[in-house]
């Protein structure tokens, strides 16, 4: 079973949202309207525990503590496809939104699932796909 901490959202983001769902559903693009058991809502997950190490239980106490930071105001501005074909959308990552999903990441987890490095940088031309090297940065 996985579980998922997750950013729920005012009525109107969640009709707008599940709109999107509709029009992108209708287009044939797989989304969470149509996912496993058809239930889903729309959310922003801050965290995912998949290996079953904890229970709803064990997860609700592991963030009660973190202090209430009130709503925050977000801006889609991509949209992202996972390797079975779900889309989903990419927020703007602004500092309090990684401030926030870090907090509820580490009291979750001892250590995120995914470990990367990244060890270069470069200008990126996404339109023709040509990069730059960066060599003075990651």
């Amino acid at each position: 079973m996985a579980l998922a901490v997750c950013m729920l959202f005012d009525d109107r983001a969640d009709r707008a949202l599940r709109a999107l769902w509709d029009r992108l559903e209708d287009l044939g693009v797989a989304t969470l309207r149509s996912h496993t058991h058809g239930r889903h809502v729309p959310h922003l997950s801050y965290a995912v525990v998949r290996d079953g190490s904890l229970g709803p239980l064990e997860t609700r106490a592991a963030v009660a503590a973190l202090p209430d930071e009130g709503p925050i105001d977000l801006n889609f501005d991509g949209l992202g496809t996972f390797r079975r074909g779900g889309s989903w959308l990419v927020p703007a990552v602004t500092a309090d939104l990684a401030h926030r999903q870090g907090r509820v990441a580490a009291a979750v987890y001892d250590v995120l699932p995914l470990h990367a490095r990244a060890v270069r940088a470069a200008v990126i031309e996404s339109g023709a796909g040509e990069s730059w090297p960066l060599p003075n940065l990651p």
